[in-house]
């Protein structure tokens, strides 16, 4: 019995700050700081160390043409490279040669014919498409990181 008694002690003394962190957390009180200046999305990007092999053999493409590029994805049959930017654009990018083409996810017929694919999801326009991915059946997977905010007011300083 005195086991369990330590058990059940050690327990309570564990859960009584939870629980009152719990009890005195209040939502509308919270206050967001401002984004620090040292945080940018400036195109320049630095890294503190780098393989010198790997430099020797990598190609720099699309420079000062993708703003704010996130999730590659590379088509090795036609080389090329596509990224979602900043400005809402998938941009499709030669690889070699770095030529740039804005691109959308939308469906283009052979006779040029382009449709919608969709802009919402169970009644919820997209507002921060994100993520994109095609999987070999042609089944197009991406993410909608926000439904009420877009870059424009993601985050401001």
């Amino acid at each position: 019995m005195a086991a369990g008694f330590g058990f059940l002690k050690a327990v309570a003394l564990i859960l009584a700050p939870v629980a009152l962190a719990v009890a005195l957390y209040n939502p509308r009180d919270f206050s967001p700081a401002p984004m620090p200046p040292e945080y940018s999305y400036e195109p320049d990007v630095s890294t503190p160390r780098h393989e010198a092999r790997a430099l020797e053999r990598s190609e720099r493409v699309g420079e000062g043409q993708l703003t704010g590029p996130e999730d590659l994805a590379y088509d090795a049959a036609g080389r090329w490279l596509y990224t979602g930017c900043a400005d809402g654009w998938v941009r499709r990018v030669s690889v070699p040669g770095g030529d740039v083409e804005d691109w959308g996810l939308q469906k283009v017929s052979p006779e040029r014919k382009v449709e919608l694919l969709t802009d919402a999801a169970e009644g919820v326009k997209f507002a921060l498409t994100d993520g994109v991915n095609a999987a070999a059946d042609g089944t197009i997977y991406f993410t909608d990181a926000s439904y009420k905010y877009n870059l424009d007011n993601h985050m401001t300083p």
